[in-house]
């Protein structure tokens, strides 16, 4: 299945935009039709026909994940377990999360903005862009027109379309078939590959995600970290500590401002698995020794060519957490 080229604009102002997900409406609705799937379909339409963002959905950027800026562990745990067991988001250490956030709007274009805290979280309340090479400053949702366009051909779970973000215009006609190796030699030119190559998103590549663009992303990823030390500005793998590992005995060490930055993935595994085994929220210790237990999905190791199960490739003795296997070097199969 070829991937599908949809122009439209992004939107910041009165949402909450991350480093790896963001709001976008279609110029032609229609084009949606051409990637909706049945299995997802009915999250999606949901989200397309609400009133308050007027035809705008929220995408997920294909392959990479943000520092997490806030997560919240009971999120599908029974409701039951939610009600005794009330607990809030939590965020990853340091102001990773929002760099990357602030590197994506750079990159789009977005200046001067101001965030207002709202219910525990903020949005963006006020920003600057520049429109018929003039400054205007927006405040109203929706009155942010970014020009864009994304190539996608799947929407995940959660109904968000899985998408490759590029800022301006292209020549290529609003809803043409794209395919793989086009879409390999566009990618340098996306948010996805920019926010891969200034170290300020972590890889986190699924089996959907073809092998020549997977590796074009992980040579953006490679150049990331091998140019960590020496980089100015924000680069995660300066900070990083799931490879080098950590002792991790308590959940702050890993959600306090000055604690440890870990994959995205572990962060909220072990958020989850701590939610779900401690009796009491109050009580942060968590010992990881059974992290997997319960829950040990099959990877694929792209330099071994084989399928091996998560805990294979992670080292879990008492109270250490160590990743063996660098994030780019693993696909999850779902």
């Amino acid at each position: 299945m070829d991937y599908i080229l949809i122009k439209g604009s992004f939107h910041v102002v009165g949402y909450s935009p991350d480093g790896d997900s963001l709001m976008f409406k279609a110029d032609n609705q229609m084009n949606w039709e051409k990637i909706i799937n049945g299995d997802n379909e009915v999250r999606f339409r949901e989200k397309l026909a609400s009133p308050k963002d007027q035809g705008a959905v929220q995408l997920r950027l294909q392959g990479l994940d943000a520092p997490e800026t806030h997560f919240k562990p009971s999120e599908g745990a029974d409701p039951a377990l939610i009600a005794s067991k009330p607990v809030g988001d939590f965020k990853q250490p340091s102001d990773l999360g929002n760099q990357a956030t602030a590197g994506f709007l750079q990159f789009l274009g977005v200046k001067n903005a101001v965030w207002k805290a709202v219910f525990g979280g903020s949005y963006l309340a006020k920003a600057t862009l520049t429109q018929n090479n003039q400054d205007i400053v927006v405040t109203q949702r929706l009155a942010d027109q970014i020009p864009g366009y994304i190539v996608t051909r799947d929407i995940e779970l959660n109904g968000r379309p899985v998408a490759w973000v590029f800022k301006g215009t292209t020549p290529t006609a609003d809803g043409a078939s794209i395919s793989q190796d086009v879409l390999t030699e566009l990618a340098e030119q996306s948010a996805n590959y920019y926010l891969l190559q200034q170290g300020l998103v972590y890889p986190y590549f699924f089996m959907t995600l073809q092998a020549k663009l997977r590796n074009k992303l992980s040579a953006a990823v490679t150049q990331a970290q091998a140019t960590a030390m020496a980089a100015s500005g924000s680069n995660l793998w300066r900070s990083d500590k799931s490879i080098p590992g950590l002792a991790l005995t308590d959940i702050k060490t890993i959600t306090q401002a000055d604690g440890a930055l870990i994959y995205p993935y572990l962060f909220r595994k072990v958020l989850k698995f701590w939610y779900q085994n401690t009796p009491d929220v109050a009580n942060t210790a968590v010992n990881v020794t059974n992290l997997c237990v319960k829950a040990n999905p099959n990877i694929f190791v792209v330099s071994e060519a084989d399928f091996v199960k998560l805990d294979e490739i992670l080292e879990l003795k008492g109270n250490l957490l160590r990743m063996k296997k660098l994030p780019q070097d693993i696909v999850f199969l779902s």
